[in-house]
């Protein structure tokens, strides 16, 4: 039955992800969704790691996926249905495209695609950053809320021996502060990566390559990392 589903998803995925790679990631978060076997955090890893080795992100995201979803024959059968609509899709396009390109409704259709899937791409790169920042901000702010209870449970009951809370109050301080500091270097990475992005075009005239990108974060990373 695993396979089945996997046959179905990822033949869904194979012919409805118009406008490249990107496109499938928040398809294939649904899926991620779907199976207890997966969360949000292993997707991103998944997308990260399909990103830096060779081969089209889709491809390897639903090898990767389908892989930790039902083992080896999974992934083998997710890859597969991943890419055999488009496949088919290419081969009637190579047929009947050159004949109905300057079709009226065929311009209106694809004029109607592009900036759905700008959309798409956008809303993906958006969730991604507030789902790696926010948990960070949610903890800062349930800890910060905390300490502020316990302080006013120990003004309020006036307790002779408050050293407990007191230790406390301390430990969440120090879990605030890291917290604090976490939050400050995802802000930073991805600001300096947006910026770099933007100077190497306006520079260079080109755009950053995925890889570059990826490279240039993970040494920010690191720099970031051992300088605060």
């Amino acid at each position: 039955m695993i396979y089945l589903n996997i046959i179905y998803d990822f033949l869904m995925i194979g012919m409805l992800s118009f406008g490249g790679g990107y496109t499938t990631i928040p398809m294939v978060k649904d899926i991620v969704e779907k199976y207890d076997v997966l969360n949000i955090e292993m997707l991103e890893n998944f997308i990260a790691i399909s990103e830096s080795t060779p081969g089209p992100i889709a491809i390897n995201l639903a090898t990767f996926v389908g892989n930790e979803i039902g083992g080896v024959c999974g992934g083998v059968i997710a890859t597969i249905c991943e890419v055999l609509p488009a496949f088919l899709i290419i081969l009637i396009f190579v047929k009947f495209f050159k004949k109905y390109i300057d079709n009226e409704n065929v311009k209106f259709a694809l004029s109607i695609i592009r900036p759905c899937i700008v959309g798409i791409i956008m809303a993906v790169g958006a969730g991604m950053f507030v789902s790696n920042l926010f948990p960070y901000v949610s903890e800062y702010i349930k800890i910060k809320d905390n300490i502020e209870v316990k302080k006013q449970f120990i003004d309020v009951a006036k307790l002779i021996d408050s050293t407990m809370y007191l230790n406390q109050i301390d430990r969440m301080k120090i879990e605030l502060v890291e917290y604090k500091l976490i939050i400050i270097k995802c802000v930073i990475i991805t600001i300096c990566v947006i910026l770099a992005m933007f100077l190497y075009k306006k520079i260079l005239k080109k755009k950053l390559s995925s890889i570059k990108t990826i490279i240039l974060g993970a040494i920010l990373g690191i720099a970031i990392n051992y300088i605060l």
